[in-house]
């Protein structure tokens, strides 16, 4: 990635709120010497041994179940407003830290120190009576988390608009899926603006836009400085989101550091040395996008249209909005080839990215970009203009027309766009619209696609038969030059 794009892409924000979790920010976890041991019983009657006869002799040796360690010497330290990732292959103890820190499982050993009010997304409606509605369940866990009855009140209308699970809300959660226990959980813990927020894989249920808005939302809680601990098989999630993160691997902490570097490391020894990573099937769901007003022609649905057409119930509903003084963006869209706005793109054709700048003062080293991202914030594309040497001065009351030629070579898939319009010279975003669209890839074939990139040229050529052929002429071939011998020899 080319470093103008870096600079404008708010996972490699310097001035964002994550950006300031360094040595002197406050500690908000300390972890030192943590380990966890589990006593494994082969059957009840060892375990009720144990209760009666363990322990009673000097030497130790009266045991009647094995030990297995889970955790061992880990040593962690987290300061407030850093996002941490935790991978390892399964097994390796990342749910069991978490727990830990989350209060739940009590440490073999060593000491855990945490600061300010945690939200735990452990795992599916834990602390969720099964028999109580959602509503109920609502009241319940938000005063596990801290919440006063009143508070849980007033959030109330806020956590079932984000779950948005409707009707269902009044329905015991027994009846749910697990996708609706992700939305009410992760409504219930966003709901008390935590200062830790540890999530476990909740995420990896529900479909595309729910995770998108999920997301955005820790993004949004990352900006305001909270401390956000997030385990995932997912790389590329913890790639984009995180700034740090650490390996675990049988119960020990491996690694620690950048995720680029980390999540190398954490390839090496889940491939055993092999550098391949798992590749992504990519299905085309439905999306949400922003309608926002344009002056662009909309192109309607005309299936048999090469470039697409525009659908207006595709709406972004978490869109960010960093805005600064005297600077703002205006009617970013995607147009065709031919100047009409689309939103549901096709495989391999032409668009143009566009958006206005208002200029409302002066600006120094001026950089305008876009992002597009997957719906767990994965970025695809992007790209940033001009460059860092040719950035510009832009006279107050000026309005600047922008626009990023593009070929669309990404796969089908929901994808979300954001635009930036940067300072270099003040070290800081003019205004930025995150998830402003969500644009779907189409394509015209039946082909299979994998991964992110759409990279074909031209159709794939299979050759049938010329091996085969080429075996036939030679086997002739042979043939015909032994008869030949042997009329040779009759007539000799």
């Amino acid at each position: 990635m080319m470093s103008p794009q870096k600079d404008l892409d708010e996972n490699n924000n310097s001035d964002s709120a994550s950006d300031a979790a360094g040595d002197s920010a406050p500690v908000a976890i300390r972890m030192s010497g943590i380990g966890k041991v589990y006593r494994v019983f082969n059957n009840p009657t060892d375990r009720f041994k144990q209760l009666l006869l363990g322990g009673k002799r000097d030497d130790g040796k009266r045991k009647f179940y094995h030990e297995k360690r889970a955790l061992g010497g880990i040593d962690l330290e987290v300061r407030r407003g850093e996002t941490l990732g935790i991978i390892g292959r399964n097994g390796s103890g990342k749910s069991t830290l978490l727990r830990i820190l989350a209060g739940v499982l009590q440490p073999s050993e060593g000491t855990v120190q945490v600061h300010g009010r945690i939200a735990p997304l452990l795992a599916l409606g834990a602390g969720f009576n099964q028999d109580f509605t959602g509503r109920e369940n609502v009241m319940i866990n938000a005063s596990v988390l801290g919440l006063t009855h009143q508070e849980a009140l007033a959030n109330f209308d806020s956590i079932a608009a984000f779950a948005d699970i409707g009707a269902a809300l009044e329905s015991p959660v027994k009846t749910y899926s697990s996708g609706m226990f992700a939305r009410l959980a992760f409504a219930v813990a966003i709901c008390v603006e935590p200062d830790v927020l540890i999530v476990d894989e909740i995420l990896s249920v529900g479909d595309d836009a729910f995770a998108r808005k999920c997301f955005a939302r820790m993004e949004a809680i990352k900006d305001r400085g909270a401390t956000i601990l997030f385990v995932s098989h997912s790389v590329t999630a913890i790639r984009e989101l995180c700034r740090r993160a650490i390996l675990l691997e049988d119960g020990r902490k491996i690694d620690d550091g950048d995720p680029r570097d980390v999540i190398t490391h954490y390839h090496r020894v889940l491939y055993a040395g092999t550098t391949r990573e798992p590749g992504r099937d990519t299905t085309t769901a439905p999306a949400n996008t922003s309608a926002a007003a344009t002056t662009a022609q909309i192109a309607p649905r005309v299936i048999e249209d090469p470039l697409g057409w525009f659908d207006p119930s595709l709406t972004a509903t978490e869109q960010t909005d960093r805005a600064g003084a005297g600077v703002r963006i205006e009617d970013p869209r995607i147009e065709g080839s031919d100047g009409v706005r689309r939103n549901r793109l096709r495989v391999d054709m032409h668009y143009t990215i566009r958006f206005e700048v208002v200029f409302d003062r002066a600006a120094d080293s001026v950089m305008y970009g876009y992002t597009l991202r997957t719906a767990k914030g994965v970025v695809v594309a992007g790209f940033a203009h001009p460059s860092r040497a040719d950035a510009t001065h832009v006279a107050a009351d000026s309005r600047v027309s922008v626009q990023f030629p593009i070929d669309m070579r990404l796969t089908p898939g929901n994808y979300f766009l954001s635009v930036t319009v940067r300072s270099l010279a003040e070290e800081a975003f003019l205004h930025r619209l995150g998830d402003v669209a969500a644009i779907v890839v189409e394509s015209w074939s039946s082909r299979t696609y994998h991964g992110y990139a759409a990279i074909h040229r031209s159709e794939p050529q299979v050759a049938f038969g010329a091996i085969a052929q080429e075996a036939r002429v030679t086997s002739n071939t042979m043939r015909d030059h032994a008869n030949r011998e042997k009329e040779n020899d009759v007539a000799r």
